[in-house]
Parts: structure tokens; C-alpha cells; sequence
């Protein structure tokens, strides 16, 4: 039985959420009723969470498509209907790093932070993407947006 709700796996919910939706699924969480009918404080206290991050950064979730490209380490990718890109970064518990790095899905003009809108500097190698993430970044998954030269 894997207790999602319990305080050292509840990172990893949110990463699950992006791995799955990155490509193509749907993420089911069971939550039964404990036997006097009440649901369990720590599986309440992640919905939360889970909401409060879906709140931020749901565009990156939410009417996504799969992308040829959809992993490259903790990087996971998903498409919005607008033809948009977002790379969205899952965090299991290290530090935020100052910059972040993929191949593939190469950018062209402005990329944003989805909670914000706010534009982040990037370059590109190549195939190589290189991302200087704002300093005092949360500790937690993130997401940017930006389109590529296919779309």
C-alpha cells in the first residue's frame, strides 16, 4: 500500500502528477473514509497542497497534450492547445538550483514563469537549453511557458 499522504511522500505527489500528466495519463488518488467516516488530516493537508500548486501552475496541467519530447531529467513537458510549450521542473526535496537544463524543445522568444507571467533569461546551444531561474525561487515543483519554432 503506498501511503501518499504521509509527510516525507508528499512531494513526490506533485512530481508523480507532472511525470504522468507529461505523458499523456491521469493521476488517481484514493482517499477512503477512515471507519467513523472521516477522511484522513494528512490526506486532507496534501489535497490542499496539491490544490494551492494546481492554483499556481495548472495551465502547465490542465488541457495539455503530450509532446514528442517529454522528459529530460527532472524536466517533464507538456503542450497547451495554444500550441505553447512548458517545462515543468519536479521538485523532490533538494534545493532549487540557479539555472536548469534540457535538450530539445528549443525556445523561441520569451519564456515566463507560469504563476507570474514574469519572462526568465535563458540560451541556447544547439540543441541545449539553458535556464537562469529568478533567485528566492520556492521550494517546490515549477513550471515555464514558451513557444517553439514549430508552432
Amino acid at each position: 500500500l503506498f501511503a501518499w499522504f504521509l509527510p516525507e511522500r508528499r512531494k513526490k505527489v506533485i512530481a508523480n502528477l507532472i511525470e504522468i500528466v507529461a505523458k499523456g495519463g491521469n493521476l488517481l488518488l484514493g482517499i477512503g473514509p477512515k471507519p467513523d467516516g472521516t477522511i484522513d488530516e494528512g490526506a486532507r493537508e496534501i489535497l490542499a497542497e496539491i490544490g494551492k500548486w494546481m492554483r499556481k501552475y495548472g495551465n502547465a496541467i490542465y488541457n495539455t497534450r503530450i509532446t514528442e519530447i517529454f522528459n529530460d531529467g527532472k524536466i517533464w513537458f507538456t503542450a497547451s492547445k495554444d500550441g505553447s510549450i512548458n517545462a515543468v521542473y519536479a521538485y523532490d526535496g533538494e534545493e532549487i538550483p540557479a539555472t536548469i537544463e534540457w535538450e530539445g524543445n528549443v525556445p523561441v522568444g520569451k519564456m515566463s514563469l507560469v504563476s507570474t507571467g514574469k519572462s526568465v533569461r535563458y540560451k541556447v546551444s544547439g540543441d541545449k537549453v539553458t535556464v537562469t531561474l529568478p533567485k528566492g525561487m520556492a521550494a517546490e515543483s515549477f513550471a515555464l511557458n514558451f513557444r517553439t519554432a514549430s508552432f
